[in-house]
């Protein structure tokens, strides 16, 4: 009988019109690769404004983490931004996925850096705030 991976509610933050093929890749890896069985709480679609803050706050708070997918123009996006600053208000750990052999800008506020390795990922999902806390994980 195959063990059934548990459960990670992530919410994932990234310049929505850049790098959505790249958060679609990361969750087709994830069902070969991941630990987990990752219940993705991001919204499908680009849109702002109050309603759509109330969905990302609610989103984020039932989120175990906030995984920022770095890619070109991720550290200048406003709505990214607004999930960070969202992410501090409910108190969420938030953790920038490093792809590899790209240069990314990272979201200057936010310390934990994770490379996208899956074993790195997957001890990043075992315990999103010890990772965190971890000043080894810190960006320099």
């Amino acid at each position: 009988m195959t063990q059934q991976k548990p459960n990670r509610a992530v919410f994932f933050s990234f310049e929505f019109h850049k790098d959505r093929q790249r958060w679609q890749s990361i969750l087709g890896d994830a069902e070969k690769h991941c630990d987990f069985n990752l219940i993705d709480l991001s919204l499908p679609c680009a849109v702002h404004g109050e309603k759509w803050q109330r969905s990302v706050k609610e989103m984020i708070r039932k989120s175990a983490v906030v995984i920022v997918l770095l890619g070109e123009d991720t550290h200048n996006a406003r709505g990214v931004e607004i999930e960070l600053s969202l992410a501090g208000e409910s108190k969420r750990p938030v953790v920038q996925l490093m792809p590899q052999g790209e240069k990314c800008g990272l979201v200057a506020k936010h310390r934990a850096v994770c490379r996208y390795e899956w074993t790195r990922i997957n001890e990043m999902l075992r315990a999103p705030k010890a990772y965190v806390a971890n000043r080894a994980n810190w960006s320099k």
